[in-house]
């Protein structure tokens, strides 16, 4: 299950196809209903013969604070690519953020502007911001995406193997024009 707050369809690109996004109240209060969002495949599996919008779940294990563990589904968003490497999607589940905070946080920011020098630009303002709402919190790392992509080593063998391709793609006409020249 995964935390969000009201308007995280938009600020990660995920259309909802039925239903309405988190409220602010709802996400804010670990009292208010029990609800989730799930992407289209996981309802399709679930429910392959009825609708899904008012269908509940529950946790096979209860959670460890007394809370229910019964949700009623009352959205169905697009299937998504969260992870970049691997064929297959795994399907999700959102739940408002107060219900299903863990303790790991990852705020997403989506910013008009897409260029690296706005997104450096507002880093500092961000974390200040962050800072004057809880000025305890601990930032342990705030970058822009685009880092975190180049940074990941399972892209780096994806990279690398259509580097190799390319050249060989590359050296396999010459090595044509040279063969037919030396007959």
């Amino acid at each position: 299950v995964t935390a969000a707050t009201a308007g995280w369809c938009d600020t990660i690109g995920v259309r909802l196809l039925r239903g309405p996004d988190f409220p602010e109240t709802e996400t804010e209060n670990k009292d208010s209903a029990r609800v989730l969002i799930i992407d289209e495949v996981l309802a399709k599996k679930l429910f392959p013969k009825s609708d899904a919008l008012g269908q509940h779940l529950r946790y096979t294990l209860p959670p460890g604070d007394g809370s229910p563990n019964d949700f009623t589904i009352v959205g169905i968003v697009s299937q998504y690519r969260h992870e970049v490497l691997g064929d297959e999607m795994p399907r999700r589940l959102f739940a408002p953020f107060a219900q299903a905070y863990s303790g790991r946080v990852i705020l997403q920011v989506r910013l008009a502007q897409y260029d690296r020098a706005a997104v450096a630009a507002m880093i500092p303002t961000l974390r200040q911001t962050l800072h004057e709402v809880d000025p305890a919190m601990p930032i342990l790392r705030i970058e822009p995406f685009e880092n975190i992509v180049e940074k990941n080593v399972g892209l780096w063998a994806i990279r690398f193997g259509a580097v190799l391709c390319g050249i060989f793609g590359g050296i396999e006409p010459l090595l044509g024009v040279v063969g037919v020249y030396g007959v």
